[in-house]
Formats: C-alpha cells, sequence, structure tokens
C-alpha cells in the first residue's frame, strides 16, 4: 500500500521535522469518510484505469472484476505543539468492516511510529461504525463503561486516547433533540424542540435576531442532512 499510505515525500518531511525539533512533538491523527461519485477513468501516468476499490486488492490483474468505490476513507496527521497538518493516507472503498477499519488505523500509526512521529490521539465523529472501531481496538465508548484508551500498536508503554469530533456529536444532539420532541434535565424538567422552532418563528416574523445564532437551517435539519 505505498502508493496510500505514507508518500515518500511525506514520510522524509516528518522524519526530518521530528529529528530537528527541540522537544518532543505530539499529533493528533484523524480519519473521516467522504462520499465520492463513481466513476471510471484512466490514468494515463500510471497506465490503467482507477476508480475501483482499492483497499485489499494486492496482486489482483483485472481490476473490472471490483466494485466502483463509492467513499474514501482518509486520514489526516495533525501537529498539536505546531500550526500544520498533513495528509497521511486514503482507501477507496464501498464499505468496510469494523475490523478492516481498524487495522488500517493500527497501518497508519506504525507508519507514524517508524518515522518517530508520537501520536498521542486519534480523533473521528461518533458514528455507530467508528464505535465499534474503538472495541476493535481494545477502547469503549459504550455507556456505562466508557474507557477511551487504547494501546499503541507499535508499543506497549504508548497509549492513544480517542476524542470524538466536538462539531458532529453536536450534531448528533441536535439530531436527537429534534427527533425526541422533549429532552429532560437533571432536575427533571422538559426541554423541548418546539421551543427552540416558536422562537426561530417569531424572530422570522419580528424581523429580528436575538443573540442566539439561532438560523432556519436549524430548525430545517433534515434537509442539511442531504
Amino acid at each position: 500500500m505505498e502508493n496510500q499510505v505514507f508518500r515518500t515525500k511525506h514520510s522524509q518531511h516528518l522524519q526530518k521535522k521530528t529529528k530537528n525539533a527541540d522537544s518532543r512533538l505530539m499529533y493528533t491523527m484523524m480519519m473521516d469518510e467522504m462520499a465520492i461519485r463513481k466513476q471510471l477513468k484512466f490514468d494515463r501516468v500510471a497506465d490503467r484505469f482507477v476508480g475501483y476499490v482499492d483497499m485489499g486488492v494486492e496482486g489482483i490483474e483485472d481490476m473490472s472484476c471490483l466494485p466502483l468505490a463509492n467513499e474514501a476513507l482518509v486520514f489526516m496527521l495533525v501537529s498539536l505543539t505546531e500550526g500544520w497538518k498533513i495528509p497521511l493516507a486514503y482507501f477507496l472503498i464501498a464499505g468496510l468492516h469494523s475490523s478492516e477499519r481498524a487495522n488500517l488505523v493500527r497501518l497508519c500509526l506504525q507508519k507514524c511510529y517508524d518515522v518517530g512521529v508520537h501520536v498521542v490521539s486519534l480523533t473521528f465523529d461518533g458514528c455507530s461504525a467508528n464505535v465499534a472501531i474503538a472495541t476493535e481496538l481494545g477502547a469503549s465508548l459504550k455507556m456505562p463503561n466508557v474507557n477511551p484508551i487504547f494501546t499503541h500498536p507499535s508499543d506497549n508503554n504508548i497509549s492513544v486516547c480517542i476524542v470524538l469530533d466536538a462539531c458532529h456529536m453536536l450534531k448528533l444532539m441536535r439530531n436527537a433533540f429534534a427527533e425526541k420532541g422533549v429532552l429532560l434535565s437533571p432536575s427533571g424538567d422538559e426541554i423541548k424542540w418546539d421551543s427552540v422552532k416558536n422562537l426561530q418563528a417569531l424572530q422570522t416574523t419580528e424581523g429580528l435576531k436575538a443573540g442566539n445564532k439561532l438560523h432556519e437551517r436549524h430548525v430545517l435539519w433534515q434537509k442539511q442532512k442531504n
């Protein structure tokens, strides 16, 4: 998977960066899926067609038997001590089991470790597939036994902490609030979604905006999902 994980120039850059640093550099690794259009194109440089699934297809000569990819699983390295980030890898996929995704996480962590990059955390969104990945890695994001820590695949003395993407978790909370309609506070008070809708309707009618940053797109959140 040399064409997918750690291109040579990226590897050399990170190795040089780590070697010349005055202090220990720390990084977080981020992963996310991006929907892509199914299409087949001819790569003149590589002299082959591209657009097929490229995960786990080593040794297959007839690529036409493979499905076209509809997603790209992307990994990125973000510096926690400096202001920069760099792409690590991407995989063209059409659905992967949690165990296969966890293996890709381990592979990227191992590649980072080989060039002296110290990854202290893994960030992804809170979808069910990623919760399953955490379990495969040896952590747990399920209540009540939450343990977001797992052991680095290359060094048993290094722990990696899973950090759920805050923006996505807020969206999940918003969606749950809207779908359920009513949530209960710790004291038992009802928090109603209708109150949010009524506030937005009042702002629209009066032509004024309170200091709440509430917009129509927040109320019509179903349209934002597609």
